[in-house]
């Protein structure tokens, strides 16, 4: 991996990992990408480019855009992966092996191709394209000849749905001889298959960087439960599916108490500790139906499917009666840790942010009357 990088929609400053670069504008070409991606329905995209900007060599984008709690994009980021062995790879199929090696898009652009070759390459791909558009830019794979003038060619085509482009192998059959026209063919299939090879290869890289990225956008790092906005997308489609059912969820809306208190006299490395245990001791003492979410700070959320509100205050302090006797919260702090609670139930003409408020409301009474406490409303 390159770097990383982030663009924000409202200002349209474009940061690197080393800060501040420029401001994305439309009259810049080189900032058309984000314009293009962020009015596209896409919510990530793979691009292929040669960026002399950043790096003189082949780099590999992947965008991925950001939403606030109300699904409304505030910006994009990704990262950006070097793949200049792959420029190396076409050039040695051109020159060992007599093949072209080209990716198009959709529309039949070039996106990936060998650089710094002389101009008539890119004028013979550009006319092969207008006369076999429909056989290259194809779903299906196709082995297909056709002449130029007086030159034969034969070109092998495959789809590549991970990246969604078009793979072009071309041979030119009379660089080589009769003698060796076997040799070709078996060069032209293994060259094929190391092609794949590369693509899977690309591949790899961007699923073990995308599974990273999508676990980082619905976990929560520190404590390793889902983080707000996944709670609270889960938490939409049980309200929905518990009022068609005629049933109840519950949620609890907990806070630790003193936390400041733990971060000042412990240090930060300390309060982190305290939260995964927290979160570790929540998941492991509620049902495998409910669902555990860190809402920020030292804010936890626990959604109770099927519960009325009275079963969810047993709940309540069940897990109470838990973090108060933990043994390693205790041996952290050298105190006993405990939260304070708040408890309500869906009614029918209830929203999520309506449920969320109560409880958060409820939980605040909590606080006042003393803390470590649970109150229902």
């Amino acid at each position: 991996m390159f770097g990383a990088f982030l663009v924000s929609k409202k200002s349209l400053s474009y940061y690197t990992q080393d800060g501040f670069l420029e401001k994305v504008t439309r009259e810049n070409p080189q900032n058309m990408w984000y314009f293009d991606f962020k009015d596209s329905q896409k919510p990530h995209e793979i691009n292929l480019d040669f960026n002399k900007n950043l790096i003189n060599t082949m780099m590999m984008f992947v965008n991925y855009k950001i939403y606030d709690d109300d699904y409304q994009l505030i910006g994009v980021t990704g990262i950006a992966l070097k793949i200049s062995y792959i420029n190396d790879m076409l050039k040695k199929f051109r020159l060992k092996h007599n093949l072209r090696v080209t990716f198009y898009d959709n529309e039949g652009n070039i996106v990936l191709v060998e650089k710094d070759v002389n101009a008539s390459i890119y004028k013979h791909d550009t006319k092969v394209l207008e006369r076999l558009k429909d056989k290259i830019i194809s779903k299906e794979d196709n082995l297909f000849e056709y002449k130029d003038n007086e030159d034969t060619y034969i070109i092998k085509t495959k789809y590549i749905p991970e990246l969604d482009l078009y793979l072009s192998v071309e041979a030119h059959v009379e660089s080589l001889t009769k003698d060796v026209q076997k040799v070709f063919y078996f060069n032209l299939l293994i060259s094929f298959f190391i092609t794949i090879v590369i693509t899977l290869l690309i591949l790899f890289i961007v699923y073990k960087n995308n599974k990273k990225i999508l676990y980082l956008a619905e976990f929560d790092s520190l404590t390793e439960i889902v983080n707000r906005r996944v709670f609270k997308e889960k938490f939409v489609y049980s309200l929905l599916l518990a009022k068609r059912d005629k049933r109840k969820v519950s949620l609890i809306f907990l806070d630790i108490d003193n936390f400041k208190s733990i971060n000042d006299t412990f240090g930060h490395s300390t309060g982190d500790e305290v939260l995964k245990v927290f979160a570790t001791l929540i998941k492991e003492n509620i049902r495998e139906t409910d669902l555990v979410g860190r809402w920020g700070g030292e804010e936890f959320t626990v959604l109770l499917r099927g519960c009325n509100k009275e079963e969810a205050k047993t709940m309540a302090g069940k897990l109470q009666t838990v973090l108060a006797k933990s043994k390693h919260l205790s041996h952290l702090t050298n105190r006993t840790v405990t939260a304070s609670f708040g408890v309500t139930e869906s009614n029918e003409d209830d929203s999520v942010d309506m449920m969320i408020q109560r409880a958060d409301n409820a939980m605040y009474v909590s606080k006042e009357e003393g803390k470590n406490r649970i109150t229902v409303v």
